[in-house]
C-alpha cells in the first residue's frame, strides 16, 4: 500500500511539475546588439528564425520563447559575418519540450548590408521580410520557407517537406527545389526563375513576363497566372493535361508576339494550367 501511495505521489509531482512548466508564459528576450556584417548564417533544429530591417545601422538579435531557451543558442561575430547555432548539447532535457510554437529567433538586420544571408533550419520555419541581399541561401527538411517583399541578385532555396512562397519580392535569378512541399511565387519579378518539385504543386500567381522561366514537377500540379498578359513569350511545355488560355497565343508557333521570353513547364502526372 504504502508503496502505491509513493508511485501516485510522485506522479503526482511529475505531473505538477510538467503543468507549471508549460505553463510559462513565452517571454521576448534580447540576446544582443552588433555591428553591421556582410554574412549572417544561422544553423538551426527547430526554432524558427524571423529576419526583417533594422531601424538602425546595427544588428539586433532577440529570442521569443520560454525561459531557458536562450541556452539554446550560441553566436559568433567578428568582421566579416555572424554566426547563429541553435545547441543541443549540454542543455536541460526539458529544453527540448514545447507546447505549440518553438522558440523564435528574431533578427533585425540594415536592409542593405547583408550581402550573403545562409540559413540551414531542419524543422523550423524561416521567414524573410523586407531585405536586401546579393545572395540567399535556404535549406529546410519540414519547416515552411517564406520570402516577402525582398530584393534579391540570386537565391537558392531547398525544401524537402516543408512549402516555399515567395510573394511580392525582386529575384533576379532564382533556383528553388522541393520534395513533397508546395511552391507559390505571388506578384514577384525577375529574370531566370527555375522551380522543380517531385511531388508538389508549383504555382506563380500574379506573375509578370521573364526572360527564363522553367518549371518541372514529376506529379504535381504546375499553374502560371499572369497579372498582365504576356507580349512576347515562347512556351513550351509537356504533360498529359495541358490548358492554355491566353491571349493572342499561337497554338502553331507556341508563342506570342516574337517569343523574346521563354517559359518552359513540365510535368509527368499533373496538370498545367496557365492563364
Amino acid at each position: 500500500m504504502l508503496k502505491k501511495l509513493v508511485i501516485v505521489v510522485l506522479l503526482l509531482g511529475i505531473g505538477i511539475g510538467l503543468f507549471v512548466f508549460f505553463k510559462q508564459p513565452n517571454k521576448t528576450m534580447t540576446i544582443g546588439t552588433y555591428e553591421a556584417v556582410p554574412a549572417i548564417e544561422a544553423d538551426l533544429q527547430m526554432m524558427t528564425i524571423e529576419m526583417s530591417s533594422s531601424p538602425d545601422d546595427k544588428i539586433h538579435v532577440r529570442l521569443e520563447g520560454k525561459k531557458g531557451s536562450e541556452e539554446k543558442i550560441s553566436i559568433d561575430h567578428d568582421a566579416t559575418k555572424l554566426v547563429i547555432k541553435e545547441q543541443n548539447e549540454n542543455v536541460k532535457w526539458n529544453n527540448f519540450i514545447q507546447v505549440g510554437s518553438q522558440p523564435k529567433i528574431i533578427i533585425q538586420t540594415p536592409k542593405s548590408l547583408a550581402n550573403t544571408i545562409t540559413i540551414s533550419n531542419r524543422d523550423g520555419d524561416t521567414n524573410l521580410k523586407g531585405l536586401a541581399a546579393e545572395t540567399i541561401e535556404v535549406k529546410s527538411t519540414t519547416g515552411r520557407v517564406t520570402l516577402q517583399d525582398m530584393t534579391v541578385s540570386k537565391s537558392e532555396l531547398q525544401s524537402t517537406d516543408g512549402s516555399i512562397t515567395i510573394h511580392k519580392s525582386a529575384i533576379e535569378n532564382g533556383n528553388i527545389a522541393s520534395t513533397t512541399g508546395n511552391v507559390t511565387v505571388r506578384e514577384s519579378t525577375g529574370a531566370a526563375l527555375a522551380i522543380q518539385s517531385t511531388d508538389g504543386q508549383i504555382k506563380m500567381m500574379e506573375a509578370t513576363e521573364q526572360s527564363d522561366v522553367r518549371l518541372k514537377s514529376k506529379t504535381g500540379d504546375i499553374q502560371v497566372s499572369y497579372k498582365t498578359a504576356p507580349s512576347s513569350l515562347q512556351l513550351s511545355t509537356s504533360g498529359e493535361i495541358v490548358k492554355i488560355d491566353l491571349s493572342n497565343f499561337d497554338q502553331q508557333t507556341r508563342q506570342i508576339g516574337d517569343g523574346a521570353n521563354q517559359l518552359s513547364i513540365e510535368t509527368k502526372d499533373g496538370v498545367i494550367n496557365v492563364k
